[in-house]
């Protein structure tokens, strides 16, 4: 009987661990979500890295550069030169990695503009004045010089034409993801509908798009002449890591690509109408499919640490050290690498890791078709697997002793850190292990603590009884004068007030 009930307590304690962490797994709290990133990192380390893509080149606006160019923001015409000597050499597509969302602030231009404009004033004041013909011909050719003059200060419209001459030159844009106006009202923003997503097809159940709000765009100018325009959002977990890219993301209910995705698409020469999207399962671009999660996030399967990619120097670009093939046929992506510059961020793979390269790694992922990905069964997979844990420390492990217990649950947490760390490593496959893990651990420990206070408790009842029978055997055959014998029972007694 007692058996029986000792069997039948472990049995509720197991029924109620089970269900709590059942909950959990269905209602995904972030601190236990947060736990499986962590086994979710660990994995990405030991995945083999395929090195850096030789398709893709990443140009910096490092240290080395602001020492030798000067401080940032440099005048937009170092840009426009930049752009011209990597153009030269015939990458397929450069993707400015900068946001110029505000004219170029330039002392010199608006001085000579606001002389020009008092110029043009006093000649139509003075030319009925002038009747030589020459007199004329002298202040229309200083009104010509100071034209001049003003195109050649106007940094704007100089980097504007070379991304008109490359052709090949794709823009970021940046959304808020939090709104903070209520009823806010679409951005009346003309360049924004030439890069938008149309092939969009939600037939999918349960799914989600991150939505943006308040665009942050390239003045017109410059997105006006550009191949396309892109958002360069980095998308973080719960857990303040990034682990994903953000191919699309919606305003005011229309679709629009990230960077990443349109230096692909540059690059593979796809008219926007060949991106398809299907939201919360893949995207198509091309010949080319990306598996989509249920927010319609692709997981990005990092290539290695920080500097994985080799970096070149924009300094070193500007004055001609770097070779053209590095930049044939390429995807150039020019971004920053200076202290104070650069954004730095957590990935799976290290921290400090520059938002640059995790579009090149993006890219690479697209390109090769090598993803992270969670596959259709996996929720089933890991509830049954999480049931079946349940039911282990609720029906067999009870009937088992510690020992034994011990050694069947580490048998089946090595089972499933195993089958988790293959499929992740060798498949790219993401299965949750966190629960089924904890259930096992946190179950075990639970009814293997309980069943040694019950034993202690016993034990100490147990000693409480023989305690007090040899105290009554002790006074009994010291009363028939049994000495010998009552002091053999006095000895098994601990010393109190009540035998001295």
């Amino acid at each position: 009987m007692k058996k029986t009930s000792w069997i039948f307590s472990d049995f509720l304690i197991g029924s109620v661990i089970s269900l709590i962490i059942i909950g959990l797994f269905i209602g995904r709290i972030a601190f236990f979500e947060s736990l499986e990133y962590k086994l979710y990192d660990l994995r990405a380390k030991f995945r083999k890295s395929q090195g850096p893509s030789d398709k893709i080149t990443i140009v910096t606006i490092d240290d080395q550069s602001i020492n030798n160019i000067g401080r940032w923001p440099w005048p937009r015409s170092i840009i426009a030169g930049l752009i011209d000597q990597i153009s030269q050499f015939g990458p397929k597509v450069i993707g400015m990695n900068i946001l110029f969302t505000d004219p170029d602030r330039n002392q010199g231009l608006e001085e000579i503009s606001r002389l020009k404009t008092n110029f043009v004033n006093m000649m139509f004041q003075l030319q009925k004045k002038l009747k030589s013909k020459s007199d004329q011909e002298l202040l229309m050719n200083f009104l010509q010089e100071m034209t001049d003059a003003e195109a050649s200060l106007d940094n704007d419209a100089i980097l504007s034409e070379s991304i008109s001459k490359a052709e090949n030159i794709v823009l970021p844009m940046f959304f808020t993801l939090k709104s903070f106006f209520a009823g806010e009202h679409e951005t009346k923003i003309p360049f924004l509908s030439s890069n938008t997503l149309t092939n969009i097809e939600e037939r999918e159940k349960n799914f989600s798009v991150i939505e943006g709000f308040l665009p942050v765009v390239p003045l017109d100018l410059f997105a006006n002449v550009s191949k396309g325009i892109g958002h360069s959002n980095l998308i973080s977990d719960s857990d303040g890591v990034i682990r994903r890219e953000c191919p699309v993301i919606t305003y005011n209910g229309k679709y629009y690509p990230s960077f990443a995705l349109q230096l692909v698409r540059v690059y593979l020469d796809l008219p926007l109408e060949k991106i398809k999207v299907v939201p919360g399962k893949e995207l198509v671009l091309g010949k080319a499919n990306i598996p989509l999660e249920k927010n319609t996030t692709m997981l990005i399967d990092f290539n290695g640490p920080a500097q994985t990619y080799p970096y070149y120097s924009v300094f070193d670009v500007i004055t001609g050290k770097i070779p053209g093939t590095v930049f044939k046929d390429k995807i150039v992506i020019i971004g920053y690498m200076a202290t104070g510059l650069t954004d730095l961020n957590v990935v799976p793979v290290g921290h400090n890791f520059p938002g640059t390269e995790i579009i090149a790694n993006s890219i690479q992922n697209i390109l090769e078709q090598r993803f992270i990905k969670r596959p259709p069964w996996a929720f089933k997979v890991e509830l049954v697997t999480l049931l079946f844990c349940c039911l282990f420390i609720t029906l067999i492990l009870p009937r088992l002793k510690a020992k034994w217990g011990a050694i069947f649950s580490c048998v089946l947490l090595i089972l499933i850190f195993a089958s988790g760390f293959f499929l992740f490593i060798n498949q790219g496959l993401w299965i949750k292990i966190f629960y089924s893990s904890f259930a096992l651990v946190f179950g075990y420990t639970i009814i293997t603590s309980k069943r040694f206070l019950l034993t202690e408790k016993r034990k100490e009842l147990v000693e409480a009884e023989s305690i007090e029978t040899n105290k009554m055997l002790g006074l009994s055959f010291q009363g028939q004068g049994m000495l010998d014998l009552a002091f053999e029972k006095f000895r098994k007694c601990p010393i109190d007030d009540s035998v001295k």
